[in-house]
């Protein structure tokens, strides 16, 4: 599953990675070295229980000082293979400090839905709610250091601080879609690619790893996504 990640990101160009993994999990740098063809450079964090998944995110931001920082998850496969170049060519278009690619999903109840003005443009996020009417969810991002530095401010405001806030507020463990949802609260440039023929796969239960054995059978993921 990350070979599939580790090509995308080499065909946008992008040369370097950095694996965040939890403490034990020795294996994956081991299955890892099988990919080193691929072109991209691989740095690990490795990292204790951490609170939350953005707490985990934010722990692989030393190695990306000063950089563009593209965001994608190991266990979600998507399409186009070149989602990434999209992102990466609206952010130099767009001067915008993140980048979100949206995808078409019909299971608001496990994801970030997106919600879209009628520019296309995203005005703010809706994490794992029931339907609201709402087409899609965000599965991969590009960043400027902007964001990462706001990113890290906002795990490192101190206790009762806007983080803390944030998981006594809305009881659930802080995903990225907070912070993205802070982060157009306080006007920062936020613009989306909307990838409508594209699909995505979570294969983070059983039923969705079958589906993604079926993907990989059939070679393209389901235009509506599945998480």
């Amino acid at each position: 599953m990350c070979a599939h990640l580790l090509r995308r990101l080499a065909l946008a160009g992008i040369g370097h990675a950095v694996v965040v993994l939890r403490d034990g999990k020795w294996d994956v740098p081991q299955a890892m070295l099988g990919y080193q063809s691929l072109g991209v450079d691989l740095a690990y964090v490795v990292v204790g229980e951490t609170p939350s998944e953005l707490h985990s995110v934010a722990a692989g931001l030393s190695f990306t000082r000063g950089r563009l920082v593209g965001l994608g998850y190991p266990d979600i496969l998507f399409e186009p293979r070149d989602a990434f170049s999209a992102l990466l060519h609206c952010q130099n278009r767009t001067g915008a400090d993140l980048v979100l690619g949206l995808f078409p999903t019909d299971r608001p109840e496990k994801v970030d839905m997106v919600v879209l003005d009628d520019q296309l443009r995203p005005i703010g996020v809706v994490i794992k709610q029931p339907d609201r009417g709402l087409h899609y969810s965000w599965s991969i991002a590009v960043w400027t250091p902007r964001f990462s530095a706001y990113l890290t401010d906002f795990l490192e405001q101190g206790d009762n601080g806007r983080a803390d806030a944030a998981m006594q507020l809305l009881h659930h463990e802080l995903s990225v879609g907070d912070v993205v949802q802070a982060a157009l609260d306080d006007g920062l440039a936020v613009e989306g690619v909307v990838f409508e023929q594209g699909g995505y796969v979570d294969i983070g239960t059983p039923d969705d790893l079958d589906e993604a054995r079926r993907i990989v059978t059939r070679g393209t993921c389901d235009r509506t996504g599945s998480s």
